[in-house]
């Protein structure tokens, strides 16, 4: 049997393109009761006594469905201000990974909701290693003005025009606090030791105990 998808906005049948699915009804908002499971099944996510999430065959139908259809009703256009001069931010409702990014399946991989965003305005990534970026610095918004494509490099400089790279011990590699730098740097300065002596002492290699005492990195005024 052929299962139309419809939307509506009536309230018996919980198919509003804005709310979730009422209890009891078929996740693809065709408007019919779900039937009820016989017996527990955790991979299918089915508990005895409760409706089923969806009638059989209407899961398949919903990946059929025009991806907007399943897409818009996911995006709140009342989102905050950021930047005065962009406008509002796009919220993606759906889910978020936990970058907070949108996700969607799109009938075939998940992808990434800000990134099909721009695909329905009729822009493509055109090769890997580009990516989209959020000129607004909200995550999950997918207002296709406020993201632009560009190479990861692009990223990281946009990053630290904003101030939002990670510096010193907030980056989740960095091997040292700054107690440690500033006493690599008092250290060195007293004289009596090795660049060499210092980095075996603090587990890194000599080149970062150079950088560090010429300010290069854990960027700080080096007194002269």
């Amino acid at each position: 049997m052929e299962v139309l998808v419809k939307l509506c906005e009536c309230e018996p049948c919980g198919l509003s393109p804005l709310g979730p699915v009422q209890f009891g009804f078929c996740h693809c908002r065709c408007g019919l009761p779900a039937p009820i499971a016989k017996e527990t099944d955790r991979r299918q996510g089915y508990i005895k006594g409760q409706p089923v999430r969806f009638i059989s065959g209407h899961y398949a139908s919903l990946l059929r469905q025009d991806p907007t259809e399943r897409y818009w009703p996911k995006v709140d256009k009342n989102g905050p201000i950021i930047r005065p001069e962009l406008g509002q931010c796009w919220l993606f409702t759906g889910y978020r990974n936990k970058y907070g990014y949108g996700v969607i399946w799109d009938g075939r991989r998940t992808r990434l909701a800000h990134h099909i965003a721009l695909e329905f305005v009729g822009f493509v990534i055109p090769f890997e290693g580009l990516q989209v970026l959020h000129l607004c610095d909200n995550p999950p918004c997918v207002r296709p003005d406020h993201l632009l494509i560009g190479t990861a490099q692009d990223d990281a400089d946009d990053k630290i025009s904003k101030g939002r790279q990670p510096r010193g011990e907030n980056v989740h590699t960095a091997k040292l606090r700054q107690i440690d730098v500033d006493e690599i740097r008092r250290l060195y300065r007293a004289g009596g030791t090795t660049q060499e002596v210092l980095a075996q002492r603090f587990g890194v290699n000599q080149s970062r105990i150079s950088d560090i005492i010429r300010g290069k990195t854990w960027n700080v005024e080096v007194p002269a």
